[in-house]
């Protein structure tokens, strides 16, 4: 299942299938990302990671899964992998839509001010 979307009948090109199509696209993506989650909350930073990165090769666009591979960076320590994975979400934004990533992506590596050096 990871990275490896099957499309459901790929031979097939009945109109009602698109719908079902991207349910199970979105299905996947949902499942992916609550196990990358759940796998970080365990201390499993590589599966998480692994789950996580597989998401975005599916959907590089999605948003929640570039913050999925932050915060699996952020769990693990490593401030300078994070930062790399924000740059990768934000030059992606960027160039695909013309937009910046949002509040909610951009604040995960603002430290409160109590925690500034």
């Amino acid at each position: 299942m990871l990275g490896d979307a099957r499309e459901l009948l790929p031979d097939w090109e009945e109109e009602w299938l698109s719908g079902e199509r991207e349910r199970l696209r979105q299905l996947q993506l949902h499942l992916q990302e609550s196990l990358a989650e759940r796998l970080t909350s365990e201390g499993r930073f590589g599966l998480a990671l692994e789950v996580a990165l597989a998401t975005l090769r599916l959907d590089v666009l999605r948003e929640s899964a570039h913050r999925s591979v932050i915060r699996i960076h952020l769990a693990e320590g490593n401030i300078g992998e994070a930062r790399r994975a924000y740059a990768t979400c934000r030059q992606v934004l960027r160039q695909e839509l013309g937009i910046s990533p949002t509040p909610a992506t951009a604040s995960m590596l603002t430290l409160p001010s109590d925690a500034r050096p």
